[in-house]
């Protein structure tokens, strides 16, 4: 690819990347681009590659076999920039890491070093991280050798973008805490493969105040899975479509071995959700016993149903439901 940039090959560059490139910034970019589509992540190590090529040091190794090269630090300078500039929303956590890799590639070290510096100091939540800051911090968790007791997303000062990439650090964690986060569902496979990963260190997950905006069915039927150890779940002031609610139901009925509690803080449980998890929860089938608590607060817009369901609840004194 570099090598039909540096001899103006466009068509084979609009075939791989079906973008016209007028300079080296947009062969990178749209390269980037095309590896965050990617579900496997197999560019990564190709968009890594392409970003080392821009330095003259890598050049010189290769010889002959690029051709003639134009490049500069001006133009290497912008290509860092606008790396550290790239927002990456509902994009994968695991594809946004790469853009750090990136910068390491180009032996830029900057957001390397102000990472170390940030987990040096003591208030953490007065340093207002960068996108890019959160996706060397979320590498720089995964890859310590010390598992991280609890990963409490409100202690970061960031943005959404900022917080969506941090999910990527949910593997190396006993407990996470994903709060105002949007969880789409490249985010829901990052959870779900945090908690069905070999030796999986997970054991309580608190989503609170977070949308689930595309279906979590996996999520949900992870709970299931062999290696999944998640012993407490936690919704709290969170919305769960009903799509979402019956993933959940579903999950509840396969009666999960590890987990022991799940809690549902002032949650929107919307549809026909709300009164089928009701009727499990109080029919004989469920297997949440004494120990396995349960904390339900319904918001509905049928107050009425609401009054029945707390009603019928209080009265029958279920042993497995703790009153709130």
């Amino acid at each position: 690819m570099f090598h039909c940039y540096t001899n103006r090959k466009t068509e084979v560059l609009q075939d791989f990347l079906s973008k016209d490139i007028s300079s080296l910034e947009d062969l990178l970019s749209n390269a980037m681009e095309k590896s965050f589509l990617s579900d496997s992540g197999y560019l990564e190590l190709f968009v890594r590659f392409l970003h080392g090529l821009t330095l003259k040091s890598n050049q010189r190794l290769l010889g002959g076999l690029l051709g003639q090269t134009k490049s500069s630090p001006q133009i290497t300078q912008r290509v860092i920039n606008n790396l550290k500039e790239i927002k990456t929303y509902d994009k994968c956590p695991d594809r946004s890491l790469n853009i750090f890799h990136c910068l390491m590639e180009m032996n830029d070290l900057s957001v390397h070093r102000e990472i170390q510096e940030f987990l040096k100091s003591e208030n953490k939540s007065v340093k207002k991280l960068s996108g890019i800051q959160c996706s060397a911090l979320a590498y720089m968790l995964q890859m310590s050798e010390e598992v991280l007791d609890v990963l409490d997303l409100m202690k970061y000062n960031t943005s959404q973008d900022g917080r969506q990439r941090l999910v990527a650090a949910v593997r190396n964690c006993r407990k996470a805490r994903l709060h105002d986060v949007w969880l789409s569902e490249n985010h829901c496979e990052t959870l779900t493969s945090a908690l069905i990963c070999n030796n999986s260190n997970l054991r309580a997950l608190q989503l609170s105040s977070i949308k689930l905006r595309d279906p979590a069915e996996a999520l949900f039927a992870s709970l299931g899975h062999p290696n999944c150890r998640l012993e407490t779940l936690r919704f709290e002031n969170s919305t769960l479509p009903e799509n979402s609610c019956a993933a959940l139901l579903s999950a509840l009925k396969s009666n999960p071995p590890y987990l022991k509690r799940l809690d549902l803080i002032a949650c929107n449980l919307e549809g026909s959700g709300m009164k089928q998890l009701y009727d499990y929860l109080e029919s004989p089938h469920c297997k949440l016993q004494f120990k396995r608590s349960v904390h339900l607060t319904w918001i509905m817009k049928e107050k009425h149903f609401f009054g029945f369901c707390l009603s019928v609840c209080l009265q029958k004194k279920r042993p497995h439901i703790q009153r709130q």
